[in-house]
């Protein structure tokens, strides 16, 4: 609720502002009633549209050797809070203001009724004439026309208001104002509503001018027809009247002309706008996670009849499901090394990029307990058939109606303000599954598999509590089991494993061989060295010798 009184009061203001700031001076009255209805529904359908824009995250984690053991997590009992009577006291303020403001509106209504039942009628052109006795100021509600019986019967009233108030009939200027006064009855606290009738209603009388002027060809007249027939306002609530807002502006408004081409410019002057709100208040971007390749897992080491029993078997069941799909491969950098379909891969490409089949998935149902608890808004987000909805929607399902679900602990520091839950879990109903989850493992689900490459760096180590609470694991909520989907069953387990295993002896042979490599470099090294140490001592004794024969000579 609170998000669409935001949204929509937003919207509201600024088209509003718009209006007045580019519109309202302007002589283009037929687009600025389409603008000001358009601004109303727009403001209130804003909150319901909704785009997803997905960007590309690198998770960056390391590839596990078996499935996780996640520790089962107590919560701890809430403490009862004191009654907070403050929100049914507002739902009972607000239902009080709406039913009087919906009576009064009834009451409005039935007014009219009366007037057209109880008083004589005479047709005239395409509307109704309702006479009325005393003086009254004529005006007009849907098609009816009410004016003084006394003036119609001695043919005292000029044709200029006769148009004036055909063209209400005409162009239903009506309706516009029963829509707003809807509007206003239900959501009576926002002010700008009454912004929005006084700007409505004065465009009508301009409209209504418009084309008594275009009529008659004559402005000065009809303005001072307006004023001899200017009277204190008269309260009219759901009519338009000839009285209404008799001020400076209707009178600038009949002289004013405002070039074509100017209009125009105006009134694309509001596409940037709607195209801004609909972007700032209906857009949410997703992070989609693209998988990243670790080349530096070192484990244990399979026997080489299990390594090879377990690539033949994942071997057969990847070309099937990889089989069709364009596979890019990118470095750290978003620098593409690989782009071609999977059959052009080579062997030794497939073992390294991609990831491993997912088994089948089996149908399993939440206990009652545990669906009682993902109602709980401030401990669990929840996620229907892909959809994030709120966790009141629980209500409306039951238990048997979901087929498959999985959760899985958010980090401290990936909670969000949106998501602020240290858990989610995935619902997936029964038609959904049975269309998208129960065959995923027999192909892959698009035309297109992008991997990111990378290493992975493990995280430092905690030097206080706080940092040592983020860095852990967290834990699953009690009487859940670890659902994520990091390792779907244990032959994938397996097969996974053993590619690590293979990937490690592969990395273990080259580090050998770059070691005897150096061992080599630093023989040969000292060699040379020794090498040229001798020919300086025996270049330093020949020039020692040399210097004594000199001496002796001398001598």
């Amino acid at each position: 609720m609170m998000d669409f009184l935001i949204k929509s009061t937003l919207s509201m203001a600024l088209l509003l502002a718009v209006y007045h700031v580019f519109l309202a001076r302007e002589k283009m009255h037929r687009f600025n009633r389409f603008y000001l209805l358009f601004a109303l529904m727009f403001s209130l359908a804003v909150p319901f549209i909704s785009f997803t824009i997905y960007t590309e995250a690198v998770a960056q984690a390391p590839l596990p050797a078996r499935p996780i053991e996640i520790q089962n997590f107590t919560i701890a009992p809430t403490p009862q809070q004191p009654v907070d009577y403050t929100m049914p006291l507002l739902l009972a303020i607000y239902a009080l203001v709406t039913v009087a403001l919906a009576l009064r509106f009834a009451k409005n209504i039935r007014h009219f009724l009366r007037q057209v039942n109880h008083n004589p009628s005479r047709p005239h052109q395409n509307a109704t004439l309702v006479l009325m006795e005393g003086n009254v100021i004529p005006h007009t509600f849907l098609n009816y026309i009410f004016v003084s019986k006394e003036d119609y019967e001695q043919n005292t009233i000029e044709q200029e208001l006769y148009t004036h108030e055909l063209a209400h009939v005409r162009q239903k200027h009506s309706v516009d104002i029963l829509f707003i006064e809807v509007l206003k009855t239900v959501l009576w606290f926002n002010p700008l509503l009454y912004f929005y009738k006084k700007a409505i209603q004065l465009n009508h009388e301009f409209l209504a001018d418009e084309t008594v002027v275009n009529q008659s060809n004559n402005i000065v007249i009809y303005q001072q027809l307006l004023l001899q027939k200017a009277v204190p306002q008269m309260a009219f609530q759901l009519a338009s009247s000839l009285n209404y807002s008799v001020t400076k502006k209707r009178f600038m408004m009949m002289t004013k002309a405002t070039p074509k081409s100017k209009a125009l410019l105006l009134k694309l002057a509001a596409l940037p706008v709607i195209a801004g709100l609909i972007y700032a208040l209906c857009t949410q971007t997703v992070a989609q996670t693209s998988p990243i390749i670790n080349t530096t897992v070192f484990v244990e080491e399979l026997p080489a009849s299990q390594q090879s029993s377990h690539a033949a078997t994942n071997k057969v069941k990847r070309d099937s499901y990889y089989a069709g799909v364009r596979i890019v491969v990118k470095n750290d950098k978003r620098k593409t090394l690989i782009d071609k379909p999977y059959e052009q891969l080579t062997e030794a490409e497939k073992d390294k990029y991609l990831m491993d089949v997912p088994g089948p998935t089996q149908k399993k149902q939440l206990t009652a307990k545990q669906y009682a608890d993902l109602k709980d808004s401030t401990t669990y987000g929840v996620w229907i058939d892909g959809k994030r909805v709120d966790n009141a929607v629980l209500n409306k399902f039951s238990i048997t109606d979901f087929a498959f679900y999985y959760g899985s602990a958010v980090y401290k520091n990936a909670q969000t303000k949106a998501n602020p839950q240290p858990y989610q879990f995935n619902l997936y109903t029964h038609d959904y599954f049975d269309a998208n989850l129960e065959n995923s493992y027999k192909k892959f689900g698009s035309d297109t598999y992008t991997v990111v490459t990378g290493s992975y760096s493990a995280p430092k180590k905690a030097t206080d509590s706080k940092t040592k609470a983020e860095a852990a694991p967290p834990k699953i909520a009690e009487g859940f089991t670890n659902t994520t989907d990091t390792v779907k069953d244990k032959a994938d387990a397996e097969a996974r494993r053993a590619r690590v295993f293979a990937e490690r002896a592969k990395i273990m042979k080259q580090r050998e061989t770059l070691l005897a490599k150096r061992d080599s470099l630093k023989g040969s090294r000292r060699e040379v060295l020794d090498g040229a140490h001798v020919e300086k001592d025996s270049a330093k004794a020949q020039r020692e010798r040399a210097r004594a024969a000199k001496s002796a000579k001398k001598s």
